[in-house]
């Protein structure tokens, strides 16, 4: 036989603490579950999520201010102890921080995330607007790393929908030069921290994808359930190089570069003349010659004919 302690935490008026961090607008405080937490999460999860998405005012028995109205008014200490959930603790103040791990709701209207990362998610805000980043800040900024090179992002943006656009898809992603950009077919009225690209129809080449939205149900409308989440939090390239191949990494890219001496270089063009810079090897052709560099600035031709 054996005995364990079980514990659970309080609040001075007995009822749950759901309600924003008064300092952080991203952190919400929910706790107080008196030993039956675990029964009420999902309810209190869709509760919270519900605020979250759609905002307004919390239940005022539930608020950070009526905790410290029955503190001062009985005297008594505030106080938390751990059930299954993280906590910080506060004596006669406020409590400064809550995560209730067993919580969890989804959100309607957001791209499905890829992994637990907040960074860039998109959020449907309303029907022609989008709104993503709003956890980047300068105490948490986005961080985007092209190869050597990091760019670093402390504000979110919005991309608005022109209320006469066509049907079709936007796609969200990050250029080499460290840009958020909007690339699409549908006509975009503003785009806010991000940059807007007309005639889009995929992921352009050598961009990091964040996310797709459509706006296919009706013309001038975001889908509310149009996202998809294309981050990742995990990534690599493998590029080897092989005979003749020398693989060198720049700050924002890598470059491949052939060495001549070891393969010989193709060419469909005709050169500029016999005597014409080239290295030796080199070899040219057009739909009568084919022109091979037999020395530095030396090349010869040889007809073609049929056979």
């Amino acid at each position: 036989m054996e005995a364990r302690v079980c514990q659970y935490e309080n609040t001075c008026n007995g009822d749950f603490l759901i309600d924003r961090h008064p300092d952080f607008a991203n952190v919400w405080l929910v706790g107080g579950g008196s030993g039956h937490g675990f029964k009420h999460g999902p309810a209190v999860g869709e509760y919270v999520a519900a605020r979250i998405r759609d905002g307004g005012p919390v239940e005022p028995r539930y608020s950070l201010a009526s905790k410290a109205e029955t503190q001062h008014r009985t005297g008594s200490g505030l106080y938390w102890r751990i059930e299954g959930e993280l906590m910080m603790r506060s004596l006669k103040t406020q409590v400064i921080f809550v995560w209730a791990a067993g919580i969890a709701a989804a959100q309607i209207g957001e791209a499905p995330m890829a992994s637990k990362l907040e960074e860039f998610v998109c959020r449907h805000k309303s029907p022609t607007e989008l709104t993503f980043g709003d956890k980047c800040s300068v105490r948490t900024p986005c961080n985007v790393r092209f190869n050597q090179r990091t760019y670093s992002f402390t504000t979110g943006g919005t991309v608005v929908l022109s209320q006469t656009s066509p049907r079709g898809k936007a796609y969200a992603y990050v250029t080499s030069d460290g840009t958020v950009t909007i690339g699409s077919n549908l006509s975009i009225a503003s785009c806010t921290g991000c940059r807007a690209a007309t005639g889009v129809t995929d992921f352009p080449p050598n961009t990091i994808p964040l996310w797709t939205w459509t706006a296919a149900s009706a013309a001038g409308t975001w889908d509310r359930d149009g996202g998809v989440d294309l981050r990742g939090s995990q990534s690599t390239k493998v590029i080897v190089g092989g005979p003749g191949i020398t693989v060198t990494e720049l700050p924002d890219k890598t470059q491949l570069s052939v060495d001549t001496a070891a393969l010989q270089m193709f060419v469909r063009s005709t050169p500029a003349s016999s005597s014409a810079a080239c290295s030796a090897g080199t070899i040219w052709s057009d739909a009568t010659y084919i022109y091979v560099c037999v020395a530095s600035g030396t090349i010869k031709r040889a007809a073609l004919s049929t056979f």
